[in-house]
């Protein structure tokens, strides 16, 4: 049986040295981690500062047949003390977060961390695991119908069975039946494919199991009875769903199916000598400039228009060659104010002194939100533009703001503190803030 520990907490954009890592992490050659995630940008050395992880999510890897599971929390998270309960806490709401934002379009590295795609080449098999389970919670066991009759039963009555077999009686010149059959059906509890999805959910729980991370999956045990009889080889499994998905039409059922037979296809993956599994992403700004857009209510489309495209022309010509323009993050219109927000993945602060710590959006983001100001200017009479980046401290709150000298016809930009744990959690239940948020932003800028 193989040796397992428990899952290891660091957090994104911190350094460590070599030794910090080799303690925390219980790993005894921080080169042969650092190869495999230095490849793939997750981990990164300098020189003088030692190492830091520019991810956030689960990273499982193997050394010496140990299984090691290690969370990388958001940056934002770094200087806060947090109890065992607290970073469980974390993560399961990370865990929620990246299973809502994949169903969105993602890139093809995005997809290949945290992406549920069963078609592309690219997928994650612990995202593949969480599929599997939480669709069974939701739907049960898969399951093929037999139809069969009973007698005097409470389905539909089968009127051309009940006619040939039965005896009729006469009475009052109609023809009346004191027995008839009516159609039944049940599940086949014998039914390959139903056999082959109990055998695939333990499989699941195992490996959820040897990993380390029931505590943060929230997942119930599987241990079905499987007949193992009916499992042959690996090839005759994946032969049975595939004719299985010949005959199939529903779309729940399809997407089981391809759920299944990736799963067989892959699960060695996660159990190699030299694995390395990862649900979590590099561009964890993404999902915040997404939530952000969500509860903020991001109108985008609905102005893109109105921005100006640049018009570029060759010398004596009259053809216009119109290319893409400026792109804000999130565009929103309340009565009389028009907002302008770039949601900055930024761990920055105002110190009791109201001196800004951290380090802060550079000289190209403030020209690129003053210009989105500029394209709406006439248009549009009152603007308000801001910086949105997380706080752990706040709700959501006006912290302070940022000014260009040869800017000062336009408004300040305003850095809006918001809670990423309350952002998040609306994002993920999917609701949407009240017009009542923008009412408050504006009472806390008179």
């Amino acid at each position: 049986m193989e040796t397992k520990i428990e899952i290891r907490y660091l957090h994104e954009e911190k350094y460590y040295s070599e030794n910090e890592l080799l303690k925390s992490l219980k790993v005894k050659n921080i080169d042969l981690l650092y190869k495999e995630l230095g490849l793939k940008g997750i981990l990164k050395k300098e020189e003088s500062k030692g190492y830091k992880f520019s991810y956030v999510g689960l990273i499982i890897f193997k050394e010496e047949n140990i299984i090691k599971p290690i969370v990388i929390l958001p940056k934002y998270l770094k200087n806060i003390d947090l109890t065992k309960a607290d970073r469980v806490e974390k993560t399961k709401q990370l865990i929620k977060l990246f299973k809502r934002y994949s169903s969105e379009n993602l890139s093809e590295e995005e997809l290949e961390t945290i992406g549920t795609d069963f078609n592309a080449n690219n997928f994650n098999i612990i995202a593949l695991i969480d599929y599997l389970i939480s669709d069974y919670i939701e739907y049960g066991l898969y399951f093929n119908e037999i139809s069969d009759y009973e007698l005097n039963g409470n389905g539909e009555i089968n009127w051309q069975k009940t006619i040939e077999e039965n005896t009729a009686y006469l009475s009052n010149n109609q023809v009346f039946y004191l027995d008839y059959f009516t159609s039944k059906s049940e599940f086949n509890e014998q039914d390959y494919i139903r056999n082959l999805h109990k055998y695939i959910l333990n499989k699941c729980s195992e490996i959820i199991e040897n990993i380390e991370i029931f505590e943060v999956l929230d997942f119930p045990k599987m241990d079905f009875l499987v007949d193992e009889n009916l499992l042959e080889n690996k090839n005759f499994m994946l032969k049975k769903i595939e004719n299985e998905m010949q005959i199939q039409f529903s779309e729940r059922k399809l997407r089981v199916l391809k759920a299944m037979h990736n799963f067989l296809e892959k699960e060695k993956s996660i159990e190699s000598d030299d694995s390395l599994t990862l649900y979590g992403t590099k561009s964890f700004y993404n999902i915040w400039e997404k939530a952000c857009g969500f509860i903020l209510g991001n109108e985008y489309d609905k102005y893109k228009n109105l921005i100006a495209k640049p018009n570029w022309k060759a010398l004596n010509s009259f053809t216009d060659n119109l290319k893409d323009t400026l792109i804000p993050d999130i565009l929103r219109n309340i009565e009389t104010t028009f907002f302008i927000f770039d949601a900055k993945y930024y761990n920055i602060h105002f110190d009791k002194k109201g001196n800004l710590q951290g380090f802060p959006p550079g000289i190209n983001d403030l020209v690129k939100q003053y210009a989105y100001e500029l394209a709406f200017k006439e248009t549009e009479k009152n603007i308000k533009n801001f910086f949105v980046i997380p706080s752990m401290k706040v709700d959501k709150k006006i912290t302070g703001k940022v000014e260009l000298d040869f800017f000062k016809q336009l408004s300040p930009i305003y850095i809006l503190e918001l809670n990423p744990k309350q952002v998040f959690q609306k994002y993920i239940e999917n609701i949407t803030e009240e017009k009542t948020f923008f009412e408050e932003i504006l009472k806390s800028l008179v």
